[in-house]
């Protein structure tokens, strides 16, 4: 038996390597160009219940592939931000920093929480890095909530936040584009500011984050 298999014994179809003390976990042994049987699925549901974010290195896959693969974690709808959108499959867009436009994503957020209904998740697949920095960075939002008092947490369980995607550079960068007065109104009354509670419970953990 590997070495990485005593880290974590409860996953017999593939390695997890804990990333962090926090978050994450590296899978091994596990070939993503394949269709996984079952078996496989249910245990990579577990673990990104158990570790919150995945990382599989060296996968070499296809649009199609990618999609199949995000399909395992739940339903793969058509990309609802605001970046280029790969036209053969319009569940996957394209975050891509290039001399225009340099820092296509360098906030801390998460992913598209001014909708009604956020997604579980988001699946990423990099295929052009840079050799020195453009880390993508992760925090748990679990661990942090259970760091603070109880006396702080039930408060933040009393609160609602609003969600609103026009905090960000969208507004600069939608009226840039030609035209973009209008995409700035239509994308206002297609997507407007959300509610949602600060402290929300994970459905398959239990455990509590704040957002």
């Amino acid at each position: 038996m590997s070495k990485l298999n005593e880290l974590n014994a409860t996953y017999t179809r593939f390695v997890t390597q804990p990333y962090t003390p926090t978050i994450g976990a590296v899978i091994h042994d596990l070939d993503l160009s394949q269709p996984q049987d079952d078996g496989t699925q249910a245990e990579l549901r577990r673990a990104l219940a158990e570790f919150e974010v995945l990382f599989f290195r060296n996968q070499v896959l296809t649009p199609a592939q990618h999609v199949e693969l995000t399909k395992i974690f739940g339903n793969v709808e058509d990309v609802k931000a605001f970046f280029p959108r790969l036209e053969s499959h319009p569940q996957i867009e394209i975050v891509e920093s290039t001399p225009q436009r340099p820092s296509a994503a360098n906030n801390w957020h998460a992913d598209i929480t001014w909708r009604e209904q956020p997604p579980l998740g988001t699946s990423l697949y990099a295929q052009v890095l840079p050799a020195v920095g453009g880390d993508t960075g992760w925090a748990s939002l679990t661990r942090a909530y259970d760091s603070l008092a109880p006396e702080f947490q039930a408060y933040l369980e009393t609160l609602t936040a609003v969600h609103t995607w026009e905090i960000s550079r969208w507004t600069e960068y939608l009226l840039s584009k030609d035209h973009g007065e209008q995409q700035l109104r239509d994308a206002r009354a297609k997507y407007p500011p959300v509610e949602h509670p600060v402290v929300q419970v994970h459905p398959v953990t239990g455990k509590e984050s704040s957002t």
